[in-house]
């Protein structure tokens, strides 16, 4: 958001595998927006990400209040009926189905245990960064 001015918020719903549609703010979408045009003009790796960032991605409108609506393509790939359930995750959000919250803890969990060996005091923040400073790729 620009100071006075309104702020940006981009929904992304175009990949067919994912039960969730993608919510950017401004930034992420250009930081997503600079990827792409780094990518090589033709190359398969671009058309897809023009495809499911350009073409299957909308700006929308967010109030004084903070409302937004969803997109009508956005509530048919999640065939939504009242209620939704948003997971913030940093300068983006994930949207979906109630009855799909479950899925995402047992996620979750199952991420915990392989990670934490065992260890039920395990602290995921103690593993971050550690992939970059071995100078391992951590994408």
């Amino acid at each position: 958001m620009t100071p006075g001015g309104s702020p940006r918020l981009y929904i992304a719903y175009g990949d067919p595998r994912a039960n969730f549609v993608e919510g950017l703010s401004g930034d992420a979408f250009d930081q997503i927006d600079r990827m792409i045009q780094d990518e090589q003009p033709g190359s398969e790796l671009r058309e897809l990400l023009e495809y499911l960032y350009y073409g299957a991605c909308e700006e929308v409108p967010v109030d004084d209040n903070g409302r937004l609506v969803l997109p009508q393509a956005a509530r048919e790939k999640l065939d939504l009926d009242d209620e939704a359930v948003f997971l913030g995750k940093g300068n983006r959000f994930e949207i979906f189905k109630p009855a799909e919250s479950e899925a995402t803890v047992d996620k979750v969990q199952s991420m915990l245990e392989k990670l934490g060996q065992g260890n039920e005091h395990f602290n995921p923040l103690s593993l971050a960064g550690k992939a970059r400073q071995s100078g391992a790729d951590g994408a």
